[in-house]
């Protein structure tokens, strides 16, 4: 009796399944169909478990173009497609742009855009795809000579736009945050260059542009990736060095809640001190006032054995003027001995 029981029992369970099975099975089948219909390539991925007689077609969206096309459309548009940057299968496409008064070689990177190839199995030309878009503000001129530039001065020149003419990309390894690229330009006042331009992050796995840092410096030297702290990452230094006093601006990549974008970049700044101690504050004064390494020193001799990261970086950052002052000393110095 218990065993025809249990029989019993199992048959039930087994139709149950069966039914459900046949039931989730019709439905995905019904669920295909009408994506057949209404969205082919949104179902294309089933293509990697058909066999290549059953594979669905891929239809080229509207909006995807061949390269020779995304040209074309931006010359319509008074605009030109500068030399693409490859970003492993994508790519970097800088926008250029004339100023109307402009006579001849004049162009401006005013926009950048990033494409997508699309997987075609079926054509014989490749389709790119507009993922990311990003217009580019290029800076004013008193931004970039404030330094230089009476701030009270009624000369409208200085409210003028400056061209950002350089697209090039960061190619350090120790980079595992997406790509990097500094936009840049030049111009010269009193006879002095300057240096000024934007650093540009590109995020793969968000499909997302961003300017991250706009940037001057009093000389041509651009931005460049060096490891200051010793961290995980390496920290942007901006050189703003005038004559033989150093000064530096270190950045380190930060992190955020903003999922298109999840870093940012922050300044090391010894404005605030990192302890609030009389002592360490007067280490920071004496950097303040371009002692660096007699701050170095004095930081040094007060060091605790546990050390917040903020105190850290601070310190780091006075090493950093206190080696570059040393190293022009000791070049003084063999000068002058020859």
């Amino acid at each position: 009796m218990q065993k025809s029981s249990r029989g019993g029992w199992l048959t039930t369970l087994g139709a149950i399944a069966a039914l459900i099975t046949t039931s989730g099975i019709i439905a995905g089948s019904i669920w295909v169909a009408v994506m057949l219909i209404i969205d082919p390539d949104s179902i294309v991925w089933i293509n990697h478990i058909l066999p290549s007689w059953a594979r669905i077609p891929q239809i080229v969206p509207s909006s995807a173009k061949t390269f020779a096309q995304i040209q074309g459309e931006i010359r319509e548009n008074g605009l030109t497609a500068s030399t693409p940057l490859a970003l492993h299968s994508e790519l970097l496409l800088p926008i250029l742009a004339s100023p109307p008064s402009c006579q001849s070689n004049c162009d401006q990177i005013v926009e950048l855009r990033v494409y997508q190839p699309l997987e075609q199995s079926n054509s014989e030309q490749q389709y790119y795809q507009l993922v990311s878009q990003l217009p580019i503000t290029a800076p004013v001129e008193y931004f970039v000579l404030s330094t230089q530039v009476n701030t009270g001065s009624d000369d409208a020149s200085v409210s003028r736009s400056l061209p950002l003419t350089k697209l090039d990309r960061f190619d350090e390894q120790a980079l595992e945050e997406g790509f990097w690229f500094n936009l840049s330009g030049n111009v010269v006042s009193e006879n002095t260059p300057e240096s000024y331009g934007q650093i540009i992050h590109y995020n793969p796995d968000q499909t997302h542009l961003s300017m991250m840092l706009e940037w001057t410096s009093p000389n041509e030297g651009p931005p460049y990736w060096q490891e200051v702290t010793g961290g995980a990452s390496p920290e942007l230094v901006v050189n703003h060095t005038v004559g033989l006093e150093p000064q530096f601006k270190v950045y380190q990549i930060q992190p955020r809640s903003f999922v298109p974008n999840p870093i940012y970049l922050e300044e090391i700044s010894l404005t605030q001190t990192a302890i609030d101690t009389k002592l360490y504050r007067n280490g920071l004064s004496l950097a303040r006032h371009g002692l660096w390494s007699d701050a170095w020193q004095w930081l040094n001799q007060q060091k605790p054995k546990h050390w917040s990261a903020e105190a850290q970086a601070q310190m780091d950052l006075v090493k950093l003027h206190a080696q570059v002052t040393e190293s022009q000393a000791n070049q003084i110095w063999a000068s002058a001995s020859a």
